[in-house]
């Protein structure tokens, strides 16, 4: 039996690097819905294996089971909310409803994908998700290597303007950021596996200073302190949830705000700020919409089909493909409008947490709130609404933690 289980995982750890691989690793040939078929797959062969483990019975985890729920609820709701602003205001590209009804999927997908793979491995998916990720970041390190040396590393780390080195995984450095969180919180919280703890964060650190995503570090110590700020807040502690999310939400307006106002590119001018052609893309997009409360958003999915029909006029240099904002946050305003938007967010952030410490506990909703604030503050300049990957790892380490808590 220890055999299969090994074999088993084996496979698991081999499909999850095929998925999180790139183009420029040149491992086979990845397609757009490589990762999806993939993930597909993997919950084929262990749905499959947990009927046989079980006797034919897959016993549901109802705790899980309601998370899945409400963290799949609010995409469900901007679908409904996209048809009917598509019948007030149709969107001009055909195809439109299909895209945002694929979205939805891809959420539900990746909601699946987490809960069948916990439900089989427990406590070690992630110690076999985490192999998958160090595998694939490694294969990025040799094959940079082996294309220029030790250059590639040098300018990764010292040079901000330089792109298109294997090294930069836009993918994988979201993903680690969320298992340094995770790690942190084993380490010097639960107390548990300190050096094999360290070790992997020391992984994780290094994988996001050679993907040149710096700001995710900073997005991380935001939320760590934010984590040892509520941890320190027994009483009134749903309150102070509700005041972070208020917080959070307005920073994010008001950023959405300086976009598109053009404060924010004078600012970027004025310091002379690499954004990395993200400011040309958000300046392409800008009169798709209004910065009001009378904006009620063009549909979930626009702005991702806006950007199919619409790159190739933006004349940005380099860019060859159809791409993401890299900005979710200013993507779902666009997409879902002023208050559209605003509900979304507060029902992901404070409602949720509300949900889940009336379900499950306090402690639960505490790592659950710190989690989704740690994907929305990556929202900020980057796309990771779109990877899947980053997703179902997300939903994945959310299970994860909040089965190691007793209900109330």
């Amino acid at each position: 039996m220890k055999r299969k289980v090994n074999l088993l995982a084996g496979i698991y750890i081999f499909l999850v690097y095929l998925a999180l691989a790139t183009e420029r690793q040149g491992i086979y040939n990845v397609q757009y819905m490589s990762k999806y078929y993939i993930g597909i797959i993997i919950c084929l062969i262990l749905s499959v294996c947990l009927l046989i483990k079980r006797s034919n019975i897959i016993v549901i985890n109802k705790k899980q089971l309601y998370v899945a729920k409400i963290m799949f609820l609010p995409t469900l709701f901007a679908f409904i909310y996209t048809l009917f602003v598509n019948a007030l205001k149709p969107v001009p590209y055909n195809g439109f409803l299909m895209r945002s009804f694929g979205l939805v999927a891809y959420c539900l997908l990746a909601v699946i994908q987490a809960y069948i793979i916990y439900s089989y491995f427990k406590e070690n998916a992630l110690k076999y998700t985490f192999i998958a990720v160090t595998l694939s970041y490694l294969t990025s390190i040799i094959v940079a290597f082996r294309e220029g040396g030790i250059s590639q590393f040098v300018n990764m780390i010292t040079n901000s303007s330089y792109n298109g080195s294997v090294l930069e995984m836009h993918e994988v450095a979201p993903i680690v950021s969320i298992f340094v969180f995770y790690y942190i919180y084993l380490v010097y919280f639960k107390k548990i596996n300190r050096r094999k703890g360290i070790l992997n964060l020391i992984i994780c650190l290094v994988i996001i200073l050679l993907s040149m995503k710096r700001i995710v570090i900073l997005t991380c110590a935001i939320v760590i302190f934010l984590f040892f700020i509520l941890c320190k807040k027994n009483k009134n502690l749903l309150k102070w949830m509700a005041l972070f999310s208020i917080l959070i939400i307005t920073v994010g307006y008001i950023y959405i705000y300086i976009i598109k106002s053009g404060y924010f590119y004078a600012f970027l001018e004025r310091y002379n700020i690499n954004a990395m052609a993200r400011s040309e893309l958000w300046q392409g997009i800008s009169e798709q919409y209004d910065f009001s409360i009378f904006y009620s958003g063009r549909g979930l999915g626009f702005v991702s089909i806006w950007m199919d029909n619409n790159w190739q006029y933006l004349n940005i240099n380099g860019l060859t493909q159809s791409t993401g904002l890299h900005n979710d946050l200013l993507k779902f305003y666009i997409d879902l409008g002023f208050f559209g938007n605003l509900l979304f967010l507060f029902n992901l952030l404070y409602m949720n947490a509300k949900r889940i410490s009336k379900k499950i506990s306090i402690n639960a909703s505490l790592l659950y709130f710190t989690l989704i604030s740690l994907q929305i503050l990556t929202w900020f300049t980057d796309v990771v609404s779109l990877y899947h990957n980053f997703q179902w790892i997300f939903y994945l380490i959310v299970f994860s933690l909040l089965s190691q808590l007793k209900e109330k």
